[in-house]
């Protein structure tokens, strides 16, 4: 019961907060570790990569996304809470990208992928049998090769600092066919090309000089050997059904 007089004495304080503060080992925030900001504290956050190969992937408040928050590397909040901040960093990551040229479908194979910046990245080229490299360019440069002999090649970006592509393109190998070169006197050999693509047919035309009683006997292309031998075989068509080689 109250009977007389009496004081009372009330004292208030501001709430405080546990926060804790952390980056991955890519970066760092600051201020960092367990903080004790008072309510209404306003507390402003450095972030930085630890170089120039690294960024910021992600800032988080309480599991919140506020990456978006950031201006000029700082995140400014204002204490109201306990709070868990988590600044992640990762290496950053380029493009190695391949463009086939049109003409080059199904004649060979590069491998895309990405790669960390400041690394080394290396392009294989690699053709189809039956097909070589034509070409290739990047930045801009192109490297001709064109023989049927170039069939694999490498490319090295060294110390990635950008997405990057490789323009390729392969071709069909081409092959020489050469003709025996006979006596008129005896026949002759015709074609209509001196060269056929891999894979294809070609076609010559065998003529015996009949007049002065000749006729085809026999004709060889590499081991292959056809035979005829009648005195009626004075005009052959033979067809090499598949080049896969300069052929004789």
């Amino acid at each position: 019961d109250i009977h007389a007089n009496h004081h009372m004495i009330v004292d208030f304080a501001l709430n405080t907060y546990d926060v804790t503060v952390s980056a991955n080992e890519f970066g760092t925030i600051t201020p960092d570790g367990d903080l004790t900001p008072s309510h209404g504290d306003v507390l402003t956050f450095t972030l930085a990569a630890m170089n120039p190969c690294h960024e910021l992937v992600t800032l988080t408040l309480n599991d919140e996304d506020v990456t978006d928050q950031i201006v000029a590397d700082q995140f400014t909040w204002t204490a109201d809470t306990d709070a868990v901040i988590v600044a992640t960093f990762a290496p950053i990551m380029y493009a190695m990208n391949v463009v086939y040229d049109p003409a080059s479908t199904g004649l060979g194979t590069v491998n895309a992928g990405t790669v960390e910046c400041d690394s080394t990245y290396q392009y294989n080229i690699v053709a189809n049998h039956g097909s070589h490299i034509e070409s290739y360019t990047l930045n801009g440069v192109t490297t001709t090769l064109g023989t049927n002999d170039d069939t694999v090649a490498t490319v090295d970006i060294v110390a990635a600092s950008q997405d990057t592509t490789l323009t390729v393109l392969f071709a069909i190998n081409t092959y020489n066919v050469t003709l025996c070169t006979l006596d008129p006197a005896e026949g002759s050999m015709t074609a209509v090309t001196a060269t056929a693509t891999y894979g294809n047919p070609y076609d010559v035309t065998v003529r015996a000089n009949y007049v002065n009683g000749y006729h085809v006997e026999t004709i060889t292309c590499g081991d292959s050997v056809a035979t005829y031998g009648a005195n009626i075989d004075t005009v052959i068509n033979y067809t090499i059904n598949s080049i896969t080689s300069d052929t004789t």
